[in-house]
């Protein structure tokens, strides 16, 4: 089974070294050991390699995930107290409005105290450093989509953001925050008050934070910039109702391609376009007053005509519902140049 030239090398002696062997020198010991394994923590290997756990679950995850979602709070100035933000009542006085930008080095600043908290010693701190790429990301990703989480609204899948892209604690979905602090009476008045900010573009902005800090005092951060931000009444259902002066806008009811200027339907034609609904009312039982539709219908109908420019044909009881719903009450804020 064996072959010959294998055979012949089996009971061939081994050869004695013709040079005396000695063994390698060993290495100089490094003067600084602590630099090799400061470079390694420090390596974007290492900020991969823990983003990569953070993301595929384990102990890592297990013990980092609890203080990303701390921290992410902390950038939404959930445990910041209000005497912190608002230092001097004068600053927020009653009825009054104010915009504002939340500074990232004072955030960068808030985690980074939070982040120092329990270092003894300089291997601590390395520790801590090391980790901190990581850490501020997932916090930064927390605090984008905090509200959509517990509104049941955030997508179940998420890309994993990478440390290693902005440094020392970049990265994350949280861009430029912004917002604002409403001291009114609206606040109490309408726990529901609606508020909508929106770009250059008119394109939404996502809220990231909407409170109630007081009976009387909202606090809402901005994913963002704002070009303008708007407050409306609650939207919770329609109602019938006449504007100030008993005056309601006249909205368009020919739908495209008859209507003109590419109006919607239902879209308020202008807002100077307006018609007096309580000039047309009549004596009703008790005492009251109700509308009178035998003068109301035909003096809208020449109202709506002259507006649209042609005829718009018989009013019938859903045209009338469409003129008389009363829009929520809304004001819009819009800054110089959009800022």
């Amino acid at each position: 089974m064996l072959g010959g030239h294998l055979l012949t090398a089996i009971g061939t002696p081994p050869s004695r070294p013709r040079v005396p062997w000695t063994p390698p020198a060993p290495a100089a010991p490094s003067t600084d050991p602590a630099g090799g394994i400061k470079a390694v923590l420090r390596s974007d290997a290492t900020r991969a390699t823990l983003a990569t756990a953070m993301d595929t679950g384990g102990d890592l995850e297990d013990h980092l995930t609890p203080v990303a979602d701390w921290l992410g709070r902390l950038l939404l100035l959930y445990l910041v107290p209000f005497t912190h933000l608002v230092p001097d009542e004068r600053m927020l006085p009653r009825e009054s409005l104010r915009f504002f930008h939340l500074d990232p080095t004072w955030l960068d600043a808030l985690v980074s105290g939070a982040l120092s908290i329990g270092a003894q010693s300089s291997r601590d701190t390395l520790e801590d450093q090391t980790v901190a790429a990581t850490i501020r990301a997932a916090a930064r990703a927390v605090a984008a989509g905090y509200r959509a989480t517990q509104r049941g609204t955030a997508p179940e899948d998420s890309a994993p953001t990478d440390p290693a892209s902005d440094g020392d604690g970049g990265g994350g979905a949280l861009g430029p925050v912004s917002g604002l602090l409403l001291r009114s009476a609206l606040v109490s008045g309408w726990p529901n008050l609606a508020v909508r900010a929106s770009d250059a573009a008119g394109a939404p902005l996502p809220i990231l934070r909407m409170d109630h800090l007081s009976p009387t005092v909202l606090l809402c951060l901005f994913d963002g910039l704002p070009a303008a931000v708007e407050f409306s009444e609650p939207q919770e259902g329609f109602r019938f109702g006449v504007e100030d002066h008993g005056l309601i806008p006249l909205r368009n009811l020919l739908a495209p391609p008859h209507a003109a200027q590419g109006r919607r339907l239902g879209e308020q034609i202008g807002p100077d376009v307006t018609f007096p609904v309580l000039d047309h009312l009549r004596a009703g039982a008790g005492g009251g007053r109700v509308l009178d539709l035998g003068s109301l219908v035909p003096a809208l109908t020449a109202a709506l005509d002259a507006a649209h420019g042609t005829a718009v044909g018989p009013l019938g009881p859903a045209d009338l519902a469409l003129q008389m719903v009363r829009v929520p009450e809304a004001i819009r804020f819009t800054g110089p140049n959009g800022d």
